[in-house]
């Protein structure tokens, strides 16, 4: 009786902990921030706030645009969010951009603007499927700036006049 009895204990925690599911069939991977310096013509970051000149991070604002549309981005329930973060890397400063995570546009469109006058665009082509977003070219001002054959990390310099 004792061993129907732990045959049947046995047979319910293995019905229970066996699934069909593989591990990680429930994430989504969104791979859409890369990292930029702004420097200007002399090579002095304009991130640094040290720097004459330099940027000041609320005055930027971020736009993604769909559907032609510009939308400003803010999400206060966001670690981030304007959906960019200025940050000391070293012995430099950084700014991490998350860009236009749009899965309708080819090319997804992000609008930068440093100041009233200053806009730049953020143009990024996605590697595509069920389960995940991965960045795979990013143009800078129409520029290409980096690609996955370039380096493992999306980062690269940014020249302001």
């Amino acid at each position: 009786m004792k061993s129907k009895l732990l045959l049947g204990i046995l047979g319910a925690f293995l019905a229970i902990g066996c699934s069909h599911e593989r591990p990680g069939a429930d994430t989504f991977n969104l791979d859409v921030a890369f990292e930029i310096t702004l420097q200007n013509e002399s090579g002095e970051n304009l991130l640094d706030p040290r720097t004459e000149g330099a940027i000041n991070p609320e005055d930027v604002k971020l736009y993604y645009v769909e559907g032609g549309k510009a939308q400003e981005v803010y999400d206060e329930t966001s670690d981030l969010p304007k959906s960019f973060m200025v940050f000391r890397s070293g012995d430099s400063y950084r700014m991490r951009i998350i860009q236009n995570p749009s899965k309708t546009e080819d090319r997804p469109l992000t609008l930068i603007q440093w100041n009233e006058t200053d806009v730049d665009t953020i143009q990024s082509e996605y590697l595509k499927g069920d389960r995940y977003i991965i960045q795979d070219k990013i143009y800078y001002n129409g520029k290409l700036s980096w690609s996955t054959g370039d380096s493992f990390e999306p980062y690269f310099a940014v020249v302001k006049n």
